[in-house]
Formats: C-alpha cells, sequence, structure tokens
C-alpha cells in the first residue's frame, strides 16, 4: 500500500483476513520449512519503506507464524542490509558431472518435487522421493567412476595420489612455519640455522677423511692392483642433452629463466645453447655461480613436531632446471665408470 503525500509504502492486509502457514510438524522438506521465516521476513521488509513501518505490520505474521511451530522473531532487514545482500554462488569444476543423462534426471526431479508441493499428495511425494534416489545413485556412481579413474592414472607416482585424496578429502595445505615478528627475520634465522648444521656435517667429513686414510691401502688391495682413475668428463651431443631434457620432470624453479614445459616446446633453437654450457662446464671441471643457487624451502618433519623449533624442519633445495641437466650429465659418465671398471662390486664385498 503506497502513501504518495508520506512517500512511503507498507504491506496490505485484506479486510478479515488470516495467515496461514505450513506447519513445522508436516510433511514438507526441512529446507521448505526452514525457509518460510526468511521469505515472510525478507518479502516484509521489502515492502515495508522503514522499520516502524515494518513493526506496524509485523505482529500478525508473527503471530501466524508462532501458530505453525516457527520459533522465530521477525527483523527489519532493508534491502542495502549487509545480512539480506545476495550470496555471490561459488563456481566448482564438477569434473565428475556426466551430462546430459543425470541433468535430465535432475529436471524430472525437480519436475516431481514442483508437482507433489503443489497437490500435497502422498503418492506424489513417493514420486518425489524415488525421483531423487535415482538421481543421487547417478551422481554417487559417476563421483566413484571418475575418482577410481584418477587414482589408476596415479599408478605408483605417491604424490599425484596424495593429491588427489587431499583434493577428495578437501584438505588445504598449511603453511608451517615458527612464531616470527617479519618475514626477513624468518629467512635469516633458518638461513643461520642451515648454514650451522652444514658447518657440523663438513666437520664432521674432515673427522672420517682422517680416519679413512689409515685405510687407503686395504681398500686399494681390495680394487686391484690397477688403478683407475677418472681424471675427467667427456663432452655430450645435442641428441645426448635432448634426451636429458625431455625424460626430466618438467618441474620449474623460481630461478629458471623460462618454465620447463615451455623449453621442452622450444628445445630445437635452444638445444645448441644448452648443448654449449653444460660441455663447457664438463671439460673446464667448473659449475656455473648460478647452478649452486637454490631456492630452499624449510618443510616440517612431521605434522606432530613442534613448529617453533628449527631442528624439526629440514631444508628441501629446488635448483635450476640446467643444473639438474648438469648433476644428471655427470651421474651418467660417473656410473658407466664405474660399471666398465667394476668398481661398485668391491664396495659390496
Amino acid at each position: 500500500m503506497f502513501d504518495l503525500p508520506m512517500k512511503t509504502y507498507q504491506s496490505y492486509i485484506k479486510p478479515a483476513s488470516t495467515h496461514l502457514y505450513v506447519n513445522v510438524e508436516s510433511n514438507h522438506p526441512p529446507t521448505i520449512i526452514k525457509r518460510i521465516p526468511q521469505s515472510i521476513e525478507t518479502r516484509l521488509s521489502n515492502i515495508s519503506s522503514n522499520g516502524e513501518l515494518f513493526k506496524s505490520a509485523a505482529p500478525g505474521y508473527q503471530e501466524a507464524l508462532h501458530d505453525a511451530g516457527h520459533e522465530v522473531n521477525l527483523t527489519y532487514k532493508p534491502r542495502n542490509h549487509p545480512g539480506t545482500a545476495p550470496k555471490k554462488r561459488r563456481k566448482r569444476n564438477i569434473t565428475w558431472f556426466n551430462p546430459p543423462f543425470v541433468e535430465t534426471a535432475r529436471i524430472r526431479d525437480q519436475a516431481c518435487e514442483r508437482q507433489w508441493l503443489k497437490s500435497g499428495l502422498h503418492v506424489h511425494r513417493e514420486l518425489y522421493n524415488a525421483q531423487r534416489r535415482t538421481v543421487n545413485g547417478l551422481l554417487t556412481e559417476a563421483k566413484t567412476e571418475h575418482y577410481s579413474n584418477l587414482v589408476q592414472n596415479c599408478g605408483t607416482d605417491q604424490r599425484k595420489l596424495f593429491g588427489v585424496v587431499n583434493n577428495l578429502l578437501s584438505r588445504e595445505r598449511q603453511l608451517d612455519a615458527p612464531d616470527s615478528e617479519c618475514m626477513q627475520s624468518l629467512c635469516d634465522n633458518f638461513g643461520n640455522f642451515f648454514r650451522e648444521k652444514i658447518d657440523k656435517i663438513q666437520t664432521a667429513f674432515s673427522d672420517v677423511d682422517s680416519n679413512c686414510a689409515a685405510d687407503q691401502n686395504t681398500a686399494t688391495g681390495r680394487i686391484g692392483e690397477s688403478h683407475y682413475t677418472l681424471n675427467s668428463f667427456h663432452v655430450i651431443s645435442e641428441s645426448d642433452v635432448r634426451d636429458l631434457v625431455m625424460k626430466a620432470k618438467s618441474k620449474s624453479c623460481s630461478l629458471d629463466p623460462i618454465p620447463v614445459g615451455l623449453l621442452k616446446v622450444s628445445i630445437d633453437p635452444l638445444l645448441p645453447i644448452i648443448t654449449n654450457i653444460l660441455n663447457v662446464s664438463l671439460t673446464t671441471g667448473v659449475v656455473p655461480a648460478r647452478f649452486k643457487c637454490a631456492q630452499v624451502r624449510p618443510v616440517l618433519k612431521e605434522r606432530s613436531l613442534d613448529k617453533n623449533n628449527y631442528e624439526n624442519y629440514r631444508p628441501i633445495s629446488n635448483l635450476p632446471f640446467l643444473a639438474k641437466l648438469l648433476e644428471k650429465a655427470v651421474s651418467i659418465q660417473v656410473q658407466t665408470y664405474l660399471s666398465d671398471h667394476q668398481l661398485c662390486i668391491s664396495m659390496f664385498d
């Protein structure tokens, strides 16, 4: 009802009319019953120009709701109220959904629901429940088939398998880090801790070297009379470098100039440059300084450990892709040398 002189509007109730709402004890779906007070509150707020007019019209609606068993108190919420703002539907990438078969069954389910709500007959409710069970069964079957295929495609890759499981259980990866005032001090503390740890390891190696010097003659006798030495590494061809690049995992580091996936696609023009870089390092015996830089990420050893204790962290180093290629090239030549001279066998005698 509009009041043009006052520029207001409010709800209008016909004379001798009463409000009747669905009782909470009825056989309607719980979601429908739950939305009844919310719908009335929203509707009454939208047709009331201010809170005073809302309060004057609310008692009749409030009494009818209490008679139907709804224990709620109506409050005025204008259109621009934060609580009445329309919710943005989250876009979900439902990869297991299987249209159009499931979509057709869902449309029939909605039609059965509308028919039951319109008639209120028991037979229509049974038809709706049967169609609801059909739709749920189809969705469950689609989910099962989809995630079963994902698990099978993981094969023996445990990392992919855990990723699928975490995605299925909606587990979010939490950042475990000690408490610190700023990120700079946290990085400095981790850097100092790992540096001290490396110094301790180097000291332990120096003690081992002194003990091994006494057993050098014994070790030489076990290997054999002839002495084999690996004085230098030989250069590798472009085909060998291509095989190393294409067989490597497509994992990039923030220190890489381009992603590894893009490097594999553009391998032809870059192959001579990469081969030259690796061969210069192999022939000179010098590792480029950039290859010695790594992105270090501290990882908590176990979730149950104290995150404020630096002893409970292990450093995970992510090297540039070319540094990994150089390591692989050296590893292949060293393994070939040990195998050709049967030097690996003596370690297990």
